[in-house]
């Protein structure tokens, strides 16, 4: 007779912990490509894979939970199932995202592979990483609980069309409760930008699962800790990176940037007779875009990847060409 499968869940410490202002459950997808290959943690699973059977966690539905069961590569092969990508929903990932020069690219969107089965192909390395957001004590706490390798297929460059991607398994967990520090035994692998969105719309998506009901949107918590100056705003016109030198006087937040249009006055007989600049206000809770910049570290001894938060920018539709954004405030959290 055949046991059950063990199910184990995650984030139940949100529950408990009344310091939680908003918490967020989120799938990135991320580009985890290594400059040395020696550290590479999709085909340090890959190896594994082919010596033998691998642990491996599948979600339960929509809830908090996973099946732990053991996986070979054949049974990796097997179930692999390639989708044409929902492109904002599986290519979150931003290129070029600091101005500074970055291969990355065009790497990707010259990298052909026709092989359905060939794991190790690709030249970049991306992964879907289901992460928990959560800000507490005026801090924005990032963590990585269930990570799986993503690899595509293309069949002609330059192109989305044509272009499928399939998820390996996920072959990372970590339940830990509370703040985890990085150990010393984590590997530096590299750097990370995604355009995350942040709304109880995007919960097919990205699968975003709002924790906090009672305050179920982060940018107006964040907007009101910078007005009373637990927290920090800075202006990321010159850089996304946060510096002290350009952090936004919390007097003058809202009307940082402030953008104006100008409307034609009319009399009573429709005749034009003045003009007038009208302020465009800001209507914070539709701010739920935001770019976020990781580092990431795996522990290749203990098998857990790590993040730590380098930005967090508010990034806002551009008026009047709002099918287009802009990087708005950056956020600068307490030490």
């Amino acid at each position: 007779m055949q046991c059950p499968a063990k199910v184990v869940s995650y984030a139940d410490f949100i529950q408990k912990d009344t310091a939680v202002k908003w918490a967020a459950i989120y799938n990135s997808y991320v580009n985890l490509t290594p400059v040395n290959p020696s550290f590479s943690i999709r085909d340090f699973y890959l190896e594994k894979l082919k010596k033998g059977k691998v642990k491996a966690y599948v979600e339960v539905d929509s809830t908090l939970k996973a099946k732990v069961v053991n996986i070979t590569h054949a049974d990796v092969i097997k179930n692999l199932k390639y989708i044409p990508p929902a492109y904002e929903a599986m290519m979150n990932w931003m290129f070029g995202y600091d101005g500074k020069p970055d291969s990355s690219e065009s790497i990707f969107l010259n990298d052909l592979n026709l092989c359905d089965t060939c794991l190790e192909r690709n030249k970049l390395e991306f992964f879907k990483v289901k992460q928990l957001f959560y800000y507490r004590n005026n801090q924005f706490y990032i963590k990585n609980i269930l990570f799986a390798p993503v690899i595509y297929t293309r069949n002609e460059a330059m192109q989305t069309r044509g272009l499928r991607f399939a998820e390996v398994a996920n072959i990372g967990f970590d339940n830990r409760p509370g703040v985890i520090k990085i150990p010393s035994s984590a590997i530096y692998i590299g750097r990370a930008c995604n355009n995350i969105q942040l709304s109880l719309m995007n919960d097919i998506l990205h699968g975003c699962k709002l924790l906090t009901d009672s305050s179920p949107d982060l940018s107006p918590i964040l907007l009101t800790d910078a007005k009373c100056g637990r927290i920090k705003f800075y202006d990321t016109e010159k850089s996304i990176y946060q510096d002290s030198k350009f952090v936004i006087d919390k007097d003058s937040i809202e009307s940082f940037r402030q953008k104006f249009v100008e409307v034609m006055l009319y009399d009573s007989t429709g005749q034009a007779v003045d003009n007038r600049k009208i302020k465009i206000d800001i209507d914070i809770y539709s701010m739920d875009n935001y770019k976020l910049v990781q580092d990431f570290y795996f522990d290749f001894k203990n098998e857990r990847l790590y993040s730590k938060l380098v930005s967090l920018v508010f990034y806002k539709r551009k008026y009047p060409e709002f099918d287009s954004r802009e990087n708005y405030w950056g956020v600068m959290f307490s030490d």
